[in-house]
């Protein structure tokens, strides 16, 4: 398990790795980073992901400005951090939350989460890692709120469980356009009906 811990020497959250036995009742290790949030975050969270040969970790770190940054862990199975990225968001000055992170068929780590506008507020994110640490593409939604789950089918069809949204959405990237500024889309069925929402620079389209 994965999760924050008080370190009131520093006066702030350390990021610790738990592992215990299959019971519960037993911690047989545990690896911390210290300093590796504030204490004032309202929203921060960490989730982890296994693959055959490694652990990965989405959480919430704390940049130098203050503001919350997504940050990529990967450890062994036994538990030795192996590597630490950080995502800044430093166009648009806002917190960058992930909210669950998941391995498709690939092996690619997938985060899906919420990317902070000082302007505009708080919009679908989701980050595809490669299982080194390389960072294959940060893609946003704007005028969707965060995505709060995801899920990869056999066929590896993202879907995501989007704030407001009550139906699940498949999550598409239109081609060449997977940067920050790019034009993604999400379909979903609501009130039984199919619908399209396309984010662009200035809007949702719908």
């Amino acid at each position: 398990m994965i999760g924050y811990s008080l370190n009131s020497g520093l006066n702030k959250l350390d990021l610790v790795l738990s592992h215990y036995d299959p019971d519960g009742a037993t911690l047989l290790s545990s690896t911390t980073l210290a300093g590796f949030a504030a204490v004032n975050f309202d929203n921060i969270n960490a989730s982890l992901a296994l693959s055959p040969s490694a652990i990965y970790a989405a959480a919430t770190r704390t940049a130098p400005n203050g503001k919350a940054n997504l940050a990529f862990v990967k450890y062994d199975l036994a538990g030795s951090t192996q590597v630490i990225k950080s995502w800044s968001n430093s166009i648009f000055g806002g917190d960058d939350i992930p909210s669950r992170v998941i391995l498709d068929a690939n092996g690619n780590v997938l985060i899906a989460g919420r990317f902070g506008d000082t302007g505009s507020g708080s919009h679908l994110a989701l980050w595809t890692y490669g299982p080194a640490g390389n960072l294959i593409s940060a893609q946003t939604v704007s005028g969707a709120n965060g995505a709060q789950d995801i899920a990869v089918s056999t066929n590896n069809v993202v879907w995501l469980a989007v704030e407001g949204i009550a139906e699940p959405a498949n999550f598409t990237t239109a081609d060449g356009k997977s940067d920050i500024w790019g034009i993604e889309v999400l379909s979903g069925t609501v009130g039984g009906a199919t619908r399209i929402w396309a984010g662009e620079n200035n809007g949702l389209a719908s």
